[in-house]
């Protein structure tokens, strides 16, 4: 029937352009597929088209004024240029008296409208109206997505610990029922709550939520009879296995990045492995959502080979995000393998894409403010004087309250500064003498008759009968005197195929043996110590060059471990000494 209804509409559309009167048939077209039918012109981007469907079917009186009025803010919403106009449409039909479904209705649209135009502040406003309307009509899973989006918006507006609380508490609640629309609901929250965790580089906060995630998949996977809602994106039993794959391959993705992130490399190889194992790892959209996790542990073929495929997708077209994220981790592997030269070239290339990138943002700012203005200037020219001029002395008022509050935050500032400065000026001293101490004790501790590799030959034989204690004290020795640390790959494993020691045997030797938890935690002190005096001593070294030749993977690793070791970054500890 709707395919006649169709048909229908088709030879009306074509007697209207020609009369440009409207067409009565004996039986209207349903709704939808007028819907259907403007779909299909829009995806064309044939918008004029598209606009001759709904005029006519609004003649024809296959329409209401409202159904007509939305679909014709939905062609206005396709143009990017006209955003503005839209927002103000759907803002005017919001006013009228409208049902609970078309409010609905308008409201999404809305909040889809707002939030590609980056207005948080709208878009908290009109998040709120939605799940309190959500509420009354009884759509809880939808009212607890919409507010895990107000809490997104919280947290691009500044306000971030009240944006993930409420972000978490949507989870918590769509978490508790075992329904199939929450847990879909539940793990579209969690995804977008990861994203927020990233972009704020709060990564040790992002693996429990990615744990949580796999979880909650796997429990659907191991119990769907409790899960089968009826709900329309409920996965048959064929399709199942591949719906839990494609976002617990995500969450592994998360989870690598994450630990890589935090330098927790054994971890993330974990989940890396984990990651391999799913079908979506085969899939280009997996393999490029891994992409920068794999540039973090060092696998540069397996990076190196998705960006060829990104590459080859984009084309001539390198002005966009993907790209500059490319640049940065080439920037990144070719800094760590010593190739500097080549290194400084990406780094170029990406301050270069970025600056366009941040320009293009800045055009598009411009384009929408002057449109927005020019909507207003229309919408308000008709305002009395005196409302202007109240409006006026209420900004003056704002203005001379702003200017107070900066000033006196300056002042904060200032007096925060200098004795942030004192304290650090106090700080990179007691650290330069810690590490002379440290290593003029360690230089009396050690026998300086006999080399490292006397040592090594005098000792090998015996090290299976030396206690703990004894084999911590050689091993320090042999990592300290070659300066192993500075090597970026250096790991346990080294130890283990030179010594023909044991993973667990080396391990209990800086665990038991030492004042260490590990080996990694006395090789990344090492590395912070010989790093310090390279700040101190070495003025002409940058910090990148300081962070590779202490052993370290690149700057942004070496400088989060050298402020949580000694409180102060290394910017602040070499303006000090």
């Amino acid at each position: 029937m709707r395919q006649i209804y169709v048909i229908l509409l088709t030879g009306a559309i074509g007697l209207c352009a020609c009369n440009r009167k409207p067409v009565v048939t004996e039986s209207a077209p349903e709704k939808d597929s007028i819907a259907k039918v403007v779909t299909g012109w829009l995806l064309q981007e044939n918008y004029v088209r598209a606009t001759e469907v709904i005029d006519s079917a609004d003649a024809a009186g296959w329409l209401t004024a409202f159904d007509a009025q939305m679909l014709r803010l939905r062609v206005t919403a396709r143009d990017d240029s006209r955003l503005a106009e839209a927002q103000a449409g759907y803002e005017a039909l919001l006013e009228g008296d409208l049902t609970q479904d078309q409010q609905m209705q308008v409201l999404t649209m809305l909040t889809h409208v707002v939030r590609y135009r980056r207005d948080d502040q709208k878009a908290l406003e009109y998040g709120a109206r939605m799940m309190e309307l959500c509420r009354q009509m009884g759509h809880e899973t939808q009212a607890l997505t919409t507010q895990s989006e107000i809490g997104s918006a919280m947290i691009r507006l500044g306000r971030t610990d009240e944006g993930l609380t409420m972000i978490e508490q949507s989870i918590v609640q769509l978490d508790s029922v075992r329904r199939f629309r929450y847990l879909d609901a539940c793990i579209l929250t969690m995804k977008s709550k990861i994203r927020t965790l990233i972009d704020l580089k709060r990564y040790e906060e992002v693996i429990p939520v990615g744990e949580r995630m796999v979880a909650k998949l796997g429990d659907f996977a191991d119990h769907p009879e409790d899960y089968a809602d009826g709900s329309p994106r409920l996965p048959s039993d064929k399709r199942r296995p591949g719906y839990v794959d494609f976002y617990t391959g995500q969450a592994y993705a998360f989870i690598t990045y994450a630990y890589a992130s935090l330098s927790r490399f054994d971890e993330a190889k974990q989940y890396s492995r984990l990651f391999d194992q799913t079908n979506y790892s085969r899939t280009y959209a997996g393999r490029k959502h891994m992409a920068t996790g794999w540039g973090l542990l060092g696998e540069y073929e397996r990076m190196n080979a998705v960006y060829q495929e990104m590459a080859a997708a984009m084309g001539a077209d390198t002005i966009n995000h993907d790209y500059s994220v490319m640049l940065y981790n080439f920037a990144l592997e070719a800094q760590v393998k010593g190739r500097y030269a080549e290194s400084a070239g990406y780094w170029r290339r990406y301050a270069s894409l970025q600056n366009k990138l941040n320009d293009a943002e800045r055009v598009a700012a411009a384009q929408e403010s002057a449109a927005r203005y020019h909507e207003q200037e229309q919408q308000y020219a008709i305002e009395k004087e005196q409302t202007r001029h109240k409006r006026d002395r209420l900004i003056q008022i704002a203005l001379i309250v702003v200017v107070l509050l900066i000033a006196l935050v300056a002042l904060l500032i200032a007096y925060q500064w200098r004795i942030m400065r004192r304290k650090n000026a106090v700080l990179s001293r007691e650290i330069a003498e810690n590490i002379n101490y440290k290593e003029k004790y360690l230089r009396l501790k050690s026998h300086p008759d006999l080399t490292i590799a006397q040592k090594d030959a005098a000792s090998i034989p015996s090290l299976g009968k030396m206690s703990d204690a004894e084999l911590y004290e050689f091993l320090r020795v042999v990592i300290a005197g070659e300066q192993l640390y500075l090597n970026p790959s250096f790991e346990r494993r080294n130890l283990m195929d030179r010594f023909g020691l044991s993973k667990d045997r080396i391990g209990a030797a800086f665990s038991q043996g030492g004042p260490y938890s590990s080996l990694a935690e006395y090789v990344n002190e090492c590395r912070l110590g010989y790093s310090a005096t390279l700040l101190a001593t070495r003025p002409d070294l940058s910090i990148s060059e300081i962070a590779a030749a202490s052993g370290f993977a690149n700057s942004s690793v070496f400088s989060r471990n050298f402020k949580e070791h000694y409180t102060i970054t290394p910017s602040e500890f070499r303006k000090e000494k």
